[in-house]
């Protein structure tokens, strides 16, 4: 399909601003999506409209024998519907995302891109349970995130829609930014982009829609959806804080950071622990079950703290938010084959692996990738342990680049794996896919049959993982942050509208307001503020070239 033309940016953007006259086309409801779903997508009351949501039983009612030596609970069989696992560690940026692979597959980054904030190291050998995993399933080589700040992705994952659809976000920008003329889509922000009580995306998520199939669902780690007034905040009652994740589609949900960490220490064995007490509670129900597992490294700050922890922190390494912990728990309670290497050990293993160990910044994102893919390691034990295995997807993920801010690739794009019942080893997917896709592929996995009637902007990629097919049906994928849009078109022609300082001058706001994108990628984007920007890709990954005015470059 050819990709659109220069003259056709606004069109395929659709968030060319003017604050007088509001030319803002319609969200890219229908990107992908059938006529009538994409009518039921932007209606604000989807009680309306719940065949929208509504989602085909499994017709498969055949049943699967567990592993002889199970535990009680997992000896018995189970319903063929797969547990699904997503495995989303905080800011995980690895410059080499599939080192496995004949090709690297991560973008590339200017040269002069600061590292004070980003220490971005080549991730080889760190991670052999990541490593070990993927390989057993598929690879996928454009994987993008919504957004490239957390909250924002966050809500695309767990909703199947782009952050600027957010209800409680689109309230609270008109709220603030244009209290006269009612702006049909949100700023997009860690602040904005998150889920309100009482607001329909909250109450149609991809765990609430799971749940309605008969899977029970569980969240532990790394939250940050939850509005600060609702629990979004270490100010309230730890259940007041549960309580709010629950809302969103959770029947478990313990060992939660609500938001980052502000004064507490990275704690990965108390979600591990949470995350296999909730899948062995799950086995002895006899349920399916869904797991959205959130480890909190390698976000900054703490991980040298969290893993060197002196008798003068001692105290300090033991407090969660859930209360002060008598020791660190252990693993081997749900899982006796299951390992978790001791913080010392983890710490000492990253001394010679590079030269970058002796800057200590570095040495501190390799020990935090060491440490989840120990997470990792013990998920998988325990579901092999438990015979689950030939059951269960396994999804990895992170939440969004290191060019935070930005919508150029170091800033969007993201490692993606999965590992599964219907994928087959080795699979490398090159299709664009992005945060938007995980919720319909999960609920396709759970009913065995791509439903399109979902109120979401994804497409189900379950097709793709398999080998079944090769493509999905769309021109591309766009991407958020504050009023900046991008469209990627499958070609590899990105259109990128930096819109957030114009409508902030025309609404005489401070541009302070937002993040300074050069705070991140400083001077390694030549064009970093024009608000027109046009990109191939193929011959300019480092988006150098800016060929908005050079329209006998682009391709047909």
């Amino acid at each position: 399909m050819a990709a659109p033309g220069v003259d056709a940016v606004a069109k395929y953007l659709g968030f060319v601003f003017s604050y007088v006259v509001l030319h803002a086309c319609p969200l890219p409801t229908a990107v992908g999506m059938p006529e009538e779903v994409a009518e039921c997508a932007v209606k604000e009351d989807w009680d309306d409209t719940a065949h929208c949501m509504s989602l085909l039983q499994s017709p498969h009612n055949k049943i699967l024998p567990q592993h002889s030596n199970s535990v009680p609970g997992s000896a018995h069989i189970f319903r063929e519907k797969p547990n699904i696992v997503l495995w989303l560690p905080d800011d995980m940026f690895m410059n080499e995302y599939s080192w496995w692979l004949q090709e690297d597959i991560a973008p590339p980054i200017p040269s002069n891109i600061p590292q004070q904030q980003n220490h971005v190291v080549h991730s080889s050998w760190v991670m052999p349970n990541l490593a070990r995993i993927a390989q057993t399933g598929a690879t996928f080589s454009r994987a993008h995130s919504t957004s490239s700040e957390c909250t924002p992705s966050r809500y695309s994952i767990m909703t199947g829609r782009y952050p600027s659809r957010s209800r409680y976000g689109i309230h609270l920008t008109n709220e603030v930014f244009n209290p006269q003329k009612q702006l049909p889509f949100a700023y997009v922000h860690n602040k904005y982009s998150v889920l309100g009580k009482g607001y329909t995306d909250k109450q149609n998520t991809v765990a609430a829609k799971l749940r309605a199939l008969g899977y029970t669902t569980g969240m532990t780690g790394k939250w940050h959806l939850t509005p600060a007034e609702e629990g979004g905040s270490y100010d309230w009652p730890y259940p007041k804080q549960t309580d709010s994740v629950k809302e969103a589609g959770f029947d478990f949900v313990d060992g939660l950071y609500i938001i980052n960490l502000a004064s507490f220490f990275h704690n990965l064995e108390w979600t591990l622990v949470e995350a296999l007490r909730f899948m062995d509670n799950a086995m002895r129900s006899h349920k399916p079950f869904f797991l959205y597992f959130n480890p909190t490294p390698p976000h900054d700050p703490g991980v040298r703290e969290a893993l060197l922890a002196t008798s003068a922190s001692y105290d300090k390494l033991h407090e969660t938010p859930g209360g002060t912990l008598s020791e660190l728990p252990d693993v081997s309670r749900f899982c006796s084959s299951c390992t978790f290497a001791p913080r010392s050990e983890i710490w000492g293993r990253t001394a010679n692996i590079s030269s970058l160990s002796r800057v200590a910044a570095c040495r501190s994102v390799l020990a935090a990738l060491s440490w989840v893919d120990e997470s990792l390691g013990a998920l998988y034990d325990f579901l092999s342990e438990r015979g689950a295995l030939a059951n269960t997807y396994i999804v990895m993920s992170t939440d969004h680049g290191f060019a935070k801010t930005t919508l150029y690739e170091p800033g969007t794009r993201v490692p993606l794996y999965a590992a599964g019942p219907s994928i087959v080893a080795g699979t490398v997917v090159d299709e664009l896919v992005s945060h938007i896709d995980l919720a319909p592929t999960f609920l396709e996995w759970a009913t065995g049959v791509a439903s399109g009637r979902l109120a979401v902007d994804g497409q189900s990629w379950a097709s793709l993982a398999s080998g079944k097919a090769s493509s999905l049906d769309r021109d591309g994928i766009y991407t958020e942050m504050d009023f900046d849009r991008a469209f990627l078109a499958r070609n590899g022609i990105k259109h990128y509208n930096s819109s957030t300082n114009k409508m902030f001058g025309s609404m005489d706001i401070d541009i302070s307001f937002a993040a300074d994108m050069a705070d991140f990628v400083g001077i390694a984007y030549p064009h970093l503020y024009d608000e027109k920007q046009v990109y191939n890709l193929s011959a300019d990954p480092m988006e150098q070239v800016n060929l908005w005015n050079m329209m006998g470059q682009l391709p047909p």
